[in-house]
C-alpha cells in the first residue's frame, strides 16, 4: 500500500472511530500459538490486513501480529497443526470502532 493510500484509509477510518460496527464472524481458526477469527468487514471499513480477522487470543510472549502470517498461510493451503471451525451461519458482533496499527503513524502537519 501506497503511504497516499495508508493516509487516505486512515483519514476515512479516523472519522469513523468510535462509531459502532457490525462484522460478521465466519470462520475460526486455531494454531498453536494463536487462536483468531474470519470477519467479514462493512464496506465502510478498511484493513490493512490480508485477511480481515479479529485475533481472539495468543500464547503468552506471542504478539498478535502472528495471526496474520498464520492466516496467510491457512489460505495458501496449509493444513498441518491448524483447527478451522467454519461456522454454519455467520455471527454477528458489534462493538465500537478503534484503530490498531503495527506501524509508527505521524498526522501531517
Amino acid at each position: 500500500m501506497s503511504l497516499q493510500s495508508f493516509r487516505a484509509a486512515r483519514r476515512k477510518l479516523e472519522r469513523l472511530k468510535g462509531s459502532l460496527v457490525a462484522v460478521k464472524m465466519t470462520e475460526i481458526i486455531i494454531e498453536e500459538n494463536v487462536a483468531c477469527a474470519l470477519v467479514e468487514l462493512p464496506q465502510a471499513v478498511f484493513c490493512g490486513a490480508k485477511v480481515p480477522h479479529l485475533t481472539l487470543g495468543t500464547r503468552q510472549n506471542v504478539p498478535a501480529r502472528h495471526c496474520n502470517d498464520v492466516l496467510e498461510e491457512v489460505l495458501s493451503g496449509r493444513t498441518e497443526g491448524i483447527t478451522r471451525i467454519k461456522l454454519p451461519k455467520p455471527k454477528e458482533l458489534r462493538g465500537k470502532l478503534d484503530l490498531e496499527t503495527s506501524a509508527t503513524y505521524k498526522a501531517p502537519n
